[in-house]
């Protein structure tokens, strides 16, 4: 049986959790990107501000034709007949890009091309009775045709739609590299190191005397580097100045 103690709790409406209590408790997050910042809605959704912004929520449902996101789908046509355009379509159900020849060449191979330069393309495997593979069935696309470089530079010169979207691409070209600096204790003893072994992690890192803390030489390889990031920003020729 219930103790009474407990039935009280129950019955107590202060301590009733309902859906009013829980939305109260929650507090969206900030959105702290500056770009984004200027241009978002707190009255929106994340989707509604994304689709408003330029963005795609789920980068699957934008390049996947028929998927459940609210994606669109990434294809593109130069002028082409009808025909030749119907007819591709119907082979090849894939987002593409049509050439004024009528050839489709694959997104997925054509945005790999432009980030890796090798071009990666579907095969269908073909195996024998016993399941072993014999060979395969790869679509024909020569990334020396004419054709193939003329799509690529017409998807390279396409600019976004929104000014957000050109400036965050501008962000990320042009972004700031931050470094890591150590602190003056570190900078010392990065020094002491430095003066004795050099640029031999090995050597520093069976120290016992200046490496108490036993790290290991990628440890101190990755510590180094923040050392001599700091040299470099400050212009420092002698840190013993700075850890006086």
């Amino acid at each position: 049986m219930t103790r009474p103690s407990a039935r009280k709790k129950v019955k107590n409406p202060r301590l009733k959790v309902t859906r009013r209590t829980q939305d109260k408790h929650f507090k969206p997050k900030a959105v702290v990107h500056p770009v984004l910042a200027k241009v978002w809605d707190k009255k929106k959704t994340l989707a509604q501000n994304y689709e408003a912004i330029g963005l795609s929520l789920n980068l699957n449902s934008a390049a996947i034709p028929g998927s459940s996101g609210k994606g669109k789908v990434l294809e593109t046509a130069l002028p082409s007949s009808s025909s030749s355009s119907s007819e591709s379509s119907d082979a090849l159900p894939t987002p593409a890009l049509l050439t004024e020849k009528g050839k489709r060449i694959p997104i997925t191979d054509l945005s790999a091309t432009m980030h890796t330069g090798v071009v990666l393309q579907a095969a269908k495997i073909k195996r024998d009775a016993k399941g072993n593979v014999i060979g395969y069935d790869v679509d024909d696309l020569n990334p020396m045709d004419s054709a193939f470089d003329e799509v690529l530079a017409r998807a390279q010169e396409a600019k976004p739609k929104t000014k957000t979207v050109q400036e965050l691409i501008a962000l990320a070209q042009n972004g700031v590299t931050s470094f890591k600096f150590p602190s003056s204790g570190q900078l010392d003893w990065l020094h002491k190191l430095v003066q004795k072994y050099g640029d031999d992690t090995q050597k520093m890192a069976r120290d016992r005397h200046l490496n108490v803390n036993q790290h290991t030489p990628a440890q101190l390889t990755r510590k180094l580097k923040a050392y001599w990031n700091f040299l470099r920003a400050y212009e420092v020729e002698d840190v013993t100045e700075l850890t006086k």
